[in-house]
């Protein structure tokens, strides 16, 4: 039987239907398979960036609970050193000319703040630190919407306060014992603050800062996944 004979009319439609199922079943498969790797991806981020809330989070409140002992003990030394206290300027000028003159109370809270400067918060700012030298994703600009754009410059604000943060430490903290806390954007104004919210003074509109900007991505990524 000759291939004339067998390409009958009937045997084209079922080899066309056949051609035609073949290409539909891999254009279903592939879309199912990047859709599975869209869903991992999404799940990826959410998770890398809970990792970040959750420490930000501990930065917030670790700073929050040193903020409590740091104004207890400035109303000490307002109240037993009010001639020192005055010449000083700021928290850690106060503590610093305050140091020599502290008594059995107040020498153990400086020390306690102190700890949470040198061990706390050192601790919480480096393992953020590793976070963003492990983002591959927002550094590098391959983000998909505006949000996740005001998102990478938080980051690279977050980046550039921590590496000041870090520097002022290494110069403040080890071997000063009368400074014990390392503020950027203080009375003193040595570096770049935390990204914290804050209003833009040409409309009024509130910018977000990075804790923000990661619960606004979240939230996002989050309703893309319903």
């Amino acid at each position: 039987m000759s291939l004339l004979e067998i390409l009958t009319p009937g045997w084209i439609t079922t080899l066309l239907v056949a051609a035609l199922s073949a290409v539909a079943a891999y254009l279903w498969k592939s879309w199912i398979e990047g859709r599975e790797r869209k869903r991992k991806e999404r799940a990826s981020t959410i998770a890398q960036l809970q990792d970040l809330e959750s420490l930000l989070n501990t930065s917030q409140k670790l700073f929050q609970i040193q903020q409590e002992q740091v104004k207890r003990l400035m109303e000490l030394l307002r109240q037993n050193h009010p001639v020192e206290f005055a010449k000083g300027q700021g928290y850690d000028e106060r503590l610093a000319r305050c140091y020599g003159l502290l008594d059995d109370e107040e020498k153990p809270l400086h020390g306690i703040i102190r700890a949470y400067t040198e061990h706390s918060m050192l601790r919480v700012n480096e393992a953020i630190q590793r976070w963003l030298d492990c983002d591959k994703r927002f550094k590098t600009g391959q983000v998909q919407s505006s949000r996740q754009e005001q998102l990478a410059d938080s980051l690279r604000e977050l980046e550039m306060h921590l590496l000041l943060w870090r520097a002022k430490f290494e110069y403040w903290i080890p071997n000063n014992p009368e400074h014990a806390l390392v503020y950027m954007d203080d009375e003193k104004k040595h570096g770049l603050g935390f990204p914290r919210d804050h209003l833009i003074e040409v409309d009024g509109r509130k910018s977000g800062g990075v804790d923000t900007e990661v619960a606004r991505v979240l939230e996002e990524l989050r309703r893309r996944w319903k």
